[in-house]
Parts: structure tokens; C-alpha cells; sequence
């Protein structure tokens, strides 16, 4: 008889609370489409997913089934990879003189090579699952994934960010949607800390709209990209950013089709840089967001300013720092990590992920 090598491994708070509470029929369903000889771990706290992930890979597991939201699936996908959380880098070095170090940095490196991971819609938003164009109902998905055997190597994004607490700490992690800086990560952390006392996703997500866009003010940014090529620095942008985005996948929560450009397996990360709209005027800025026509601006206003709102590119890497004292918050697939300055670079073709 084969060694087991597939693992569920669940948050069971995922869904508002409904994946513990329906875990039965769940794991019924899961049963019928991925068989019954499966290794079953659930999580207590966060971070559980990327520890758990890790062991059962270092045991020989090959076949990975995170089951909850999008934040359950991207601890996950950082146990795909050896632990390398802190790193020591000075932000404010000048990138022209340390281009090499800077491209040195965060090694990424996979526990198992060969390893797949199989991504099901297990929570509210389901983000990913719209990048990757896989049935956004739980059963479907299930049905469509268990019946094929085939996979394809997506790219992953590195992130070395700065931590909240501890200014003279960066932090590394990986991700597979996007990132989020700004007003949309601000949304993101005010809401998840009411949903640490509400379970609600729609309540929590409404106040952290509430709080947080009335009063929202942008920062002045500097945004390098492109220290891709021999010759040095690309492109930089100075402007007043009220929300970043740095894409692996199209989409963001709420169904916004923000990188229009993006594939997960083109081997670029897509920015998208929204500016000076400050308050409500970033609402009707993503609402009417359309970027197929957006290309890059040299349109600079006083002091660096653009006066265009959209700025939209492709790189394999970019940094992002800001000028002020206040701290900008960066999210990845929808969970708070930290605050800029923060560093991204493109992983390409680094993750097996078991598609239809």
C-alpha cells in the first residue's frame, strides 16, 4: 500500500465559523472527489498553516489541501518554502549604490520542488480562486480539482516588509493575489480587528470602510521599479499614493478587476499606484477603475506630484518607501504583515498548483 501523501490542512474558522461547523459535510465532500486516504490537521492560531505545511512536507507529503479563506491559503503557501522571516536591510540605503545587494536579497527556497498544492474556495471572499479562474462554488471546485491530475507552476511574489512594532525589523513573506498599501490594507486591518470581536465579514468590512475613508490622507511615496537590468534603475515615481497594489493575480476582494494585465504565471508582478484621492474620492477611483489604456505617466505635478491617478506597470521587483513619519500599513492577500518601506520581487514559475 502507498504511503499517505495528501493532507488536509483546515482552519476551521474560516467562513465565518461555518468550515468547524459544517467540517462533517465538508470532509464528506472533499471524501468523494479526493478520496478517502488523506492526513486531516486543523489550526488553532494564526500562523498554524505555514508550520503545519512545512512538517507534513519534511515527512514526504506532496499533496497539500489547505481548506479556509485566503489568508489560510497563503500561510500555507509560505510552508512550501524554508523559514526566513527577519532580514537585515537598511531601507534607506540609496538603491543606485546597492543594486546588487539589493537583488541578493531573499532567497527563496523550496521545502519539496515537486510538491502541489490544490486551492478550494473555503472562505468568504475567495480572491484567489478568481485569479486562478477556478469555480468560485466549494463543490464544483472540489469535483472539477479531484477528477484531473494535472498542474501547472504559477509565479509567487516575495515581500520583505517592515514590521509595526519594531521599525529596525523587516519581514519576509510570500503571497500569491496580491498586496495591498494604503487605504485598502488601512480597510483591511481596521476591519479584521473588529472581526476579532465580531465574526462577521460584512459588518467588520463596513466599519473598517467607515473608519478609515472619511478621514484617509495620502503619503508622499517613492516608488523604484524595474532593478531588473544590468544598467541599473528603471524607473522611479514620486507621488502622493493613496493606494499601491502590487499583482500576482486580476483580482482584489469585492470582485475589483484591478491588474487587468496580470497572469500568475508571466513571471511579472503587476503595480498599480492610485494617487491623490484622498477621502471618498478613492471610491469612485476603484469603482470606474479600467486600466487597460493606462500606461506610464511622466506627468508630474508640483513637487513630484503626478496628476494623473493611475499609474500602471510590470516589473520583476520594486520598492516602495515613504517620506512621512506615518506608517503605511502593507497586507498580503488580505492579512495585515506590516508597514512600508517594503521591497517585492517575482518568483517565476515557483509553485505547483493543481488547475483544470
Amino acid at each position: 500500500m502507498a504511503n499517505k501523501d495528501t493532507v488536509l490542512i483546515v482552519n476551521p474558522n474560516s467562513n465565518s465559523g461555518l468550515t468547524g461547523k459544517n467540517w462533517d459535510s465538508i470532509y464528506q465532500t472533499l471524501c468523494e472527489s479526493f478520496g478517502t486516504d488523506m492526513e486531516v490537521a486543523f489550526t488553532k492560531k494564526s500562523g498554524d498553516g505555514t508550520e503545519l505545511s512545512r512538517a507534513y512536507l519534511r515527512n514526504g507529503f506532496k499533496n497539500i489541501i489547505p481548506i479556509g479563506g485566503d489568508g489560510m491559503i497563503n500561510e500555507v503557501a509560505n510552508g512550501f518554502f524554508e523559514e526566513n522571516d527577519e532580514m537585515d536591510y537598511n531601507f534607506n540605503t540609496k538603491i543606485q549604490d546597492d543594486n546588487n545587494a539589493y537583488l541578493s536579497l531573499m532567497p527563496l527556497k523550496p521545502i519539496n520542488p515537486e510538491a502541489v498544492m490544490t486551492v478550494l474556495p473555503g472562505g468568504t471572499r475567495n480572491v484567489l480562486i478568481q485569479s486562478l479562474d477556478l469555480p468560485n462554488d466549494f463543490k464544483e471546485c472540489c469535483s472539477t480539482l479531484g477528477n484531473c491530475e494535472t498542474f501547472k507552476k504559477i509565479d509567487v511574489i516575495a515581500a520583505l516588509v517592515n514590521e509595526s512594532e519594531n521599525s529596525s525589523k523587516n519581514v519576509m513573506r510570500v503571497f500569491l493575489n496580491a498586496a495591498e498599501i494604503g487605504i485598502g490594507a488601512e480597510v483591511i486591518s481596521k476591519a479584521k480587528d473588529v472581526r476579532n470581536i465580531v465574526n462577521n465579514r460584512l459588518l467588520s468590512t463596513i466599519a473598517g470602510l467607515i473608519t478609515t475613508v472619511p478621514t484617509f490622507k495620502s503619503d508622499i511615496c517613492e516608488i523604484t521599479i524595474g532593478l531588473n537590468k544590468e544598467s541599473g534603475i528603471d524607473d522611479k515615481v514620486i507621488t502622493k499614493m493613496t493606494m499601491g497594489v502590487i499583482a500576482n493575480g486580476k483580482f482584489l476582494g469585492g470582485g475589483v478587476q484591478a491588474a487587468t494585465n496580470a497572469s500568475v504565471d508571466d513571471g511579472l508582478l503587476d503595480i498599480v499606484i492610485i494617487r491623490n484621492s484622498d477621502g471618498f474620492g478613492i471610491v469612485s477611483e476603484i469603482i470606474s477603475l479600467k486600466l487597460e489604456d493606462q500606461s506610464k505617466s511622466e506627468d508630474e505635478g508640483e513637487g513630484g506630484v503626478s496628476r494623473n491617478k493611475v499609474y500602471y506597470t510590470q516589473s520583476r521587483n520594486v520598492s516602495i518607501v515613504t517620506t512621512g513619519d506615518k506608517n503605511v500599513i502593507v497586507t498580503l492577500d488580505g492579512e495585515p504583515v506590516g508597514v512600508l518601506p517594503a521591497f517585492f520581487k517575482i518568483f517565476p514559475n515557483y509553485l505547483n498548483v493543481r488547475i483544470y
